[in-house]
């Protein structure tokens, strides 16, 4: 990004260590920037030009920053740069945020998550690291924010694209991977289990069959929630398994035991949906072992082995 190592980039650098400095040498007594430093740094947002340009992006990187040390002059001169309705910046401002990402729950609940959201309907005016970074950053707040996530999640699978809801879903399959059994399972209480039902039921939009397979990636990671959240990917349809999908390497012996029978109609309800190329044999062959060693329904068993056979491998 230009912000980066154009000279006004540099400016921007000095200005987040000077009121850095300021801000540490103060200790308890800071109340905020001082006076003057606020009002340069609102006149350099407020000039036109290319350095302006510049500053906005750079200042935007540092937002959660600039909040805590000033919330009120980072919600007077920050916040309306992220406005896309009335910001001409607004693409550059998301992609400088996007570039660094820090958020803390103050920052959130003091309105900024309400403009989140929405700049998830804004996607294609991002660069590619705003892109790629948006739908990583909710994932991150869905799970590691106090704030209520299901406040919040309908408006992201309102105004969010098929494509970056299934990059959503990714992600919270790399937050929860992060987690242990106990943590996972709050979640599933906090909001995963009414997300689930919510969806099986198009609420609030119908769920693409990418996103039902996206979804099926965190059953894994579930302990006394497995067979209910796979009872409800069990009435939807998917888009099966793909060549660099992560299910199998997720899915370990001990995780398919606790619940061998519904995990096998997990995976024969995946498979069924699978086409092209999936090299995924070997794997197939493991959990199969598995569930045999379990006890696993012999129609079961045999829908597996099925499938394994239309995909070009044998199972028996």
């Amino acid at each position: 990004m230009m912000a980066i190592n154009h000279p006004a980039g540099h400016l921007e650098e000095f200005w987040v260590e000077k009121v850095g400095h300021l801000w540490r040498s103060a200790s308890e007594s800071w109340k905020g920037i001082p006076p003057d430093v606020a009002d340069y740094l609102a006149e350099l947002i407020a000039e036109e030009g290319t350095r302006s340009e510049v500053v906005k992006i750079a200042f935007c990187r540092y937002l959660d920053f600039f909040y805590r040390s000033d919330a009120e002059w980072c919600k007077q001169y920050l916040y309306p740069l992220l406005d896309w309705d009335n910001s001409s910046h607004a693409r550059q401002a998301w992609s400088g945020f996007l570039r660094h990402g820090g958020w803390s729950n103050k920052l959130l609940a003091d309105g900024f998550l309400e403009m989140l959201v929405p700049a998830t309907s804004h996607t294609d005016d991002l660069d590619t690291h705003g892109q790629r970074n948006l739908p990583r950053l909710l994932a991150a707040i869905a799970i590691q924010s106090d704030i209520e996530p299901r406040s919040w999640i309908r408006g992201l699978i309102t105004k969010s694209s098929v494509p970056n809801r299934v990059v959503w879903a990714q992600a919270i399959r790399f937050q929860i991977d992060a987690l242990g059994p106990k943590a996972v399972e709050k979640q599933w209480e906090r909001w995963m289990r009414d997300y689930f039902s919510d969806r099986v039921s198009s609420v609030p939009r119908t769920l693409d069959p990418t996103e039902a397979t996206a979804m099926a990636g965190w059953i894994p990671f579930l302990t006394d929630s497995m067979p209910a959240a796979i009872d409800m990917v069990l009435q939807v349809d998917t888009a099966g398994f793909s060549l660099h999908d992560l299910f199998f390497r997720d899915l370990s012996d001990d995780r398919i035991a606790r619940a061998p029978e519904k995990v096998a109609e997990l995976v024969h309800h995946l498979l069924k949906s699978t086409d092209g190329q999936f090299f995924g044999g070997h794997e197939i062959q493991r959990v199969y072992e598995v569930f045999k060693s379990a006890s696993v329904s012999s129609h079961i068993l045999h829908k597996v082995a099925e499938e394994a056979i239309r995909l070009g491998f044998t199972l028996e």
